[in-house]
């Protein structure tokens, strides 16, 4: 183990309130290939995201909110404010910078059996319904 700390951060989840920190570990064999890379612990990476202060479960929350139910991010923030400090702008960037590329990179995962749908029918026909921006927000 190393003598310092890579991060120490506070982070919210729905439960509570963390004190998160990670102690780096390295290999001390100097003859091995990974002897200069600095080993963060796995366990705190599965907290909360790099540079976040919000738990998982709280990105899991908005996107679960804001996906199924429709709900605007006012609407979002004043549910969680017993749980969670978050003010309305910060529920938006979470769902739009953090919580949708997470989902996108968790439904690639779906291609391959999505292209041999496609070619077992023929192809896929995909359709686009209600484009019309929510509260000025960006497509």
């Amino acid at each position: 183990m190393c003598d310092y700390l890579v991060w120490d951060k506070t982070v919210q989840t729905l439960d509570a309130v963390l004190s998160v920190a990670s102690r780096p570990a390295l290999c001390a064999d100097p003859l091995c290939l990974g002897h200069t890379m600095r080993l963060v612990s796995a366990e705190g990476q599965q907290i909360a995201p790099r540079g976040s202060t919000y738990g998982y479960d709280v990105l899991a929350h908005i996107g679960w909110l804001r996906q199924e139910r429709r709900d605007a991010y006012a609407e979002i923030r004043a549910g969680l404010a017993g749980q969670v400090q978050i003010s309305e702008s910060h529920v938006r960037y979470l769902y739009q910078q953090v919580y949708l590329p997470l989902l996108a990179c968790h439904e690639r995962q779906y291609w391959a059996d999505l292209a041999q749908a496609a070619r077992q029918h023929g192809g896929l026909i995909i359709g686009l319904d209600g484009l019309a921006p929510e509260g000025g927000e960006s497509q």
